[in-house]
């Protein structure tokens, strides 16, 4: 599973199909909609896994149970909870106001809609991919994981955890060459098994290390967007994350 396959699923589609009623548009038009975000949402999921500062904080959305509530019900209008959440985890994965603004404006030009428009779907569209990524981590039995993760950094110890997975070879909030998932988290995985760890051995904070490794394969493949893009629409998008972070 990816972002795309997640907004094309069953669930995903209708979620998308009742957005589009509920704002007067056709589904072509949410679905361009979604089409058009997917990239900076990919991109933004990915650069916010650098760190274990971050990558807490989309670990905590990921266990917001409004998002998998909203990705489940399909067409049914979210909750209030649901659209908070996706306000807030729309702001953490592009970081801030101004790099918002600048893909709403890049995702209304490719679309037509207004940037108003690609601004009130933004929140629903951010919550229903958060969901489906949950749905399905725990479809894969690692839902425990993401669980035991999202507590570690609410209490500060996530940094830790990481940390002592690496065997003390590299530090856990320095990413290393590649960025994003395939930077510091896959230099991390890299060293999971590696040192004094062994598959099914408890890591830092009693968390088996194969687990860890296993769960953030599958974040960092559903993470990726699942839709072409091309080098110039990536360079687009880097160069506003960069110029507004």
């Amino acid at each position: 599973m990816n972002l795309n396959d997640i907004l094309q699923s069953p669930q995903g589609s209708a979620a998308l199909n009742g957005l589009a009623a509920r704002m007067g548009l056709t589904p072509e038009q949410a679905q361009a909609a979604a089409q058009s975000l997917i990239p900076a949402l990919s991109a933004g999921l990915q650069r916010a896994a650098q760190n274990p500062g971050s990558l807490g904080k989309i670990l905590g959305h990921l266990t917001d149970t409004a998002h998998q509530e909203n990705y489940e019900t399909g067409a049914a209008p979210p909750s209030p909870e649901a659209i908070t959440a996706g306000k807030d985890a729309a702001g953490t994965i592009l970081g801030n106001s101004r790099v918002a603004e600048q893909i709403e404006e890049r995702a209304a030009a490719a679309t037509g809609l207004s940037p108003d428009v690609i601004k009130s779907m933004l929140p629903e569209i951010t919550s229903v991919v958060l969901g489906g990524v949950t749905s399905h981590m725990q479809q894969g039995g690692m839902g425990g994981m993401l669980g035991q993760l999202a507590q570690a950094a609410q209490s500060g110890g996530l940094s830790n955890i990481l940390g002592g997975l690496l065997g003390g070879g590299q530090s856990a909030s320095a990413p290393a060459s590649g960025g994003g998932l395939g930077g510091m988290l896959g230099g991390l995985l890299g060293s999971i098994l590696g040192g004094n760890k062994t598959a099914g051995a408890p890591g830092a904070g009693g968390i088996d290390p194969a687990m860890v490794k296993a769960g953030m394969d599958m974040l960092g493949k559903m993470f990726q967007p699942g839709t072409p893009v091309s080098g110039d629409v990536q360079a687009e998008i880097g160069q506003i994350f960069s110029k507004h972070a």
